[in-house]
């Protein structure tokens, strides 16, 4: 059950005696040592409610020593809202308030950051799978486009270098890739236009240039 304890005295020396005095007499705590006005200055204790009362009995003993005791009291049950809105909390429950809110902020931060981090990589990928599937897509067509003048050739029996120098390099790496399956993909990708055309009449006319 905690209590609330206040000391008003005349002058701010009786002020910290009174504090002083309190806070080696019991297990409390100093909420603040707050100047009203006319150098009246009230020292406010927070507690149990039985140190509460023997840390006010020996404030208000110590500083009628030195100074003028105006009064004194104690609260016991002190309302929650009261403490923080009325009487102020001391300066370490400040901080740590203040360092709790701080926390909150970050991770609320880190939360939005590491949403607008999925969504990115969802973004990401999405395009990813689009420009597979656009690839794909090319690669099927050209293939086809592929097939289809791989059958004239046949039909021509013969693979001439005008009829090769009129399709384009992709469909020529498509084409060097039928006719030479021990070839790798990488190795073709590595050729220019004018090397696969070489190579291809290579294969079929067995290096004539035609």
């Amino acid at each position: 059950m905690r209590a609330l304890g206040l000391v008003e005295v005349y002058g701010y020396i009786a002020a910290i005696e009174a504090a002083d005095s309190a806070l080696k007499a019991a297990n409390v705590e100093l909420l603040d040592i707050e100047k009203v006005k006319g150098g009246i200055v009230t020292v406010q204790l927070i507690g149990d409610v039985g140190a509460i009362k023997a840390a006010v009995e020996a404030a208000n003993e110590s500083a009628s020593r030195i100074g003028t005791v105006l009064s004194n009291h104690v609260i016991p049950r002190v309302d929650d809202d009261l403490i923080g809105k009325i009487i102020k909390l001391n300066k370490v429950e400040e901080i740590e308030a203040k360092e709790i809110n701080e926390v909150k902020e970050i991770n609320e931060t880190d939360e939005v950051k590491l949403v607008d981090e999925v969504e990115v990589v969802n973004e990401i990928s999405e395009v990813n799978e689009l420009e597979e599937v656009d690839e794909n897509l090319e690669n099927d067509i050209c293939e086809e486009e592929t097939e289809q003048i791989t059958d004239d050739i046949n039909i021509e029996k013969e693979l001439t270098k005008a009829k090769l120098l009129e399709m384009n390099t992709k469909q020529l790496r498509n084409l060097l890739r039928k006719l030479d399956k021990d070839i790798l993909w990488k190795d073709i990708n590595a050729l220019k236009k004018n090397e696969i055309i070489d190579k291809l009449i290579n294969i079929t006319t067995g290096g004539e240039d035609r």
